[in-house]
């Protein structure tokens, strides 16, 4: 571009692509941080016996929020991405 190279438009998807998972990924977790902040000030509030208990309902009600938000969030992604051949399991190292 500002170089005078070519660019393939193949390089200039993923470039593209990446980018976007950037930001997608920056807003779920923006997202999930706003979801918590009333539940940390909740139970700050609550007495100590009761707190652990309801400490480990919200756990799993928010784990389970959060991975049917994941979930949705990488079908959206595979489902969007189906053409370009782009997989995100593909791109998973262990």
């Amino acid at each position: 571009m500002l170089s005078g190279k070519e660019v393939s438009m193949l390089e200039a998807l993923s470039v593209s692509l990446a980018s976007m998972l950037v930001v997608f990924v920056v807003l779920l977790i923006l997202f999930a941080a706003v979801k918590m902040f009333p539940v940390i000030f909740r139970e700050k509030k609550a007495a100590p016996e009761a707190t652990a208990a309801a400490a480990e309902k919200t756990a799993d009600e928010d784990e389970d929020e959060l991975l049917a938000v994941i979930t949705a969030a990488v079908e959206f992604y595979e489902r969007e991405n189906k053409d370009t051949g782009i997989s995100l399991a593909r791109n998973y190292k262990h």
